[in-house]
């Protein structure tokens, strides 16, 4: 018997909370909860919890059976947008979520079913796509192989500020 449970006549009573009973409630909950997702023909999870020794809070999740999850449907938004097939394997990685909060590491692939996550601009080597450039002074999108390639802004932009084009 821990420090942190109590004996009852109906059960053990959690007297403060610790990380491995809070494991163990939240797979409690996931049970109990699996019975009422199948009733309305969802799925419902505990997922992220903080806690205090006398208090703990769960973020419940609900997904309608067969939907794609929010990360899903922003993956396939994405891909689309990039150009990258999400049936096809880029040297053993595979795309599988797209996170458009995370600030730097938005791509999530799955390689020997391990997950990494993956910023923008290594996303775009993996699939063999060229790395996109920006104007400094319009921030407009130069293409490197078609226009002028090693130079950071556009002729026109060079000549609004009256100086050279600026080499990369």
């Amino acid at each position: 018997m821990s420090n942190s449970t109590v004996s009852s006549a109906s059960g053990n009573q959690i007297v403060s909370f610790n990380p491995k009973q809070l494991q163990q409630l939240r797979k409690d909950m996931d049970e109990a909860l699996r019975s009422v997702g199948k009733k309305y023909g969802i799925t419902i999870s505990a997922d992220y919890s903080t806690y205090y020794d006398t208090e703990c809070t769960y973020q419940l999740k609900c997904l309608i059976n067969g939907q794609p999850t929010k990360e899903q449907r922003d993956l396939q938004i994405m891909a689309k947008r990039y150009g990258i097939d999400l049936d096809k394997e880029y040297n053993g990685n595979r795309f599988v979520s797209y996170r458009t909060r995370n600030r730097k590491y938005k791509w999530i692939v799955e390689k020997n079913g391990n997950e990494y996550k993956m910023s923008h601009h290594c996303a775009m080597m993996l699939i063999g796509s060229p790395i996109p450039h920006y104007c400094n002074v319009c921030k407009g999108l130069i293409d490197p192989k078609a226009y002028f390639p090693g130079y950071t802004t556009h002729p026109t932009c060079a000549a609004k500020i009256s100086g050279p084009i600026q080499k990369m």
